[in-house]
């Protein structure tokens, strides 16, 4: 747990500055490019480590939740629209989508218990060692992301709320035949430098 936690801090922590820098170096196209190693290497991993599935001939399939899976397809869809429509204002349509999701989360999990092959099978929630962790994980999970990526954004967005953004100083810049070069100077600013 400790581990992970660790790994997930420094992936939230450096993945914006790497990945600005990705950006700044060798274009948009790179943030891309830099997945495609890294997928190699797995696929290459998991074929040489992970044992191969011998199923006998009689053996039953066990079959593929489609229900569940566009229910909480649609739940995970009408949260991330909920929680970034308005641009910083909570509004009537985020409200509706708010509700949309908690509706679907109780529908998943009734889904869920009728699945013959659920996604997440609900009786093992009934496990209050296993309801402690995640509940723990879900804590540390909410402080990591609001301490390193969404706090540091907000105060800065909020902060510079009445300068003109970046991309309306390049543009300006610009069009006034001068120069200039727009980059990121930390994760969540980018400035633009006149020459």
């Amino acid at each position: 747990m400790g581990l992970l936690g660790t790994m997930s801090a420094v992936g939230t922590a450096l993945g914006p500055a790497l990945g600005g820098v990705l950006i700044a170096g060798l274009g948009w196209q790179a943030i891309f490019l830099v997945n495609l190693p890294l997928g190699i290497l797995t696929v290459f991993l998991a074929h040489r480590h992970l044992p191969v599935d011998r199923r006998g001939p009689d053996s039953a399939r066990a079959g593929f939740d489609h229900v569940g899976t566009l229910v909480l397809a649609l739940t995970l869809a009408a949260y991330a629209l909920a929680m970034t429509m308005g641009r910083g204002r909570f509004g009537l349509l985020n409200a509706t989508l708010l509700l949309a999701a908690m509706f679907g989360a109780g529908l998943f999990v009734l889904v869920e218990a009728r699945a013959g092959s659920p996604l997440i099978r609900v009786a093992t929630l009934g496990d209050p060692v296993l309801r402690a962790g995640l509940a723990m994980s879900a804590l540390v999970s909410t402080v990591l992301m609001a301490t390193l990526v969404v706090g540091p954004f907000y105060s800065r967005v909020r902060s510079d709320s009445t300068r003109p953004s970046w991309d309306s100083r390049c543009r300006s810049a610009r069009s006034s035949r001068r120069s200039a070069v727009c980059q990121p100077v930390a994760p969540w600013t980018v400035t633009a430098h006149e020459e």
